[in-house]
């Protein structure tokens, strides 16, 4: 591959809601930029940078240059988390991390 051309995989990632995605990639240490636009079928996109390399999601698709494919799980398993925490701050519910990875919610 010459030096001056970069390849990105892109992973097919639906997620409801853009802000907990903005969210969850702070969690992580990226620093991001959120563009928005007027058109309804298109929301924008993010582009999210951090030491371990450059993340863009349009909506629909997690792009990462090629080679970097581990930041995708860390980036959804984050999305998850902080939707765990709105929804125990919606309802009331308080949130236990239990394990690595493992959440229990509960009525206070």
């Amino acid at each position: 591959m010459p030096c001056w051309e970069v390849r990105t995989v892109s992973i097919q990632w639906k997620p409801e809601n853009m802000d907990l995605v903005v969210e969850a990639l702070r969690s992580l240490g990226y620093q991001v930029s959120r563009r928005t636009t007027s058109s309804p079928s298109f929301p924008g996109f993010v582009l999210a940078k951090s030491l371990q390399g450059e993340v863009t999601f349009d909506g629909t698709n997690l792009t990462v240059n090629s080679g970097q494919e581990h930041l995708v799980n860390p980036i959804k398993r984050a999305y998850a988390e902080a939707a765990l925490k709105q929804t125990a701050k919606r309802f009331g519910w308080q949130l236990r991390h239990t394990k690595e990875r493992q959440f229990q919610l509960g009525r206070r």
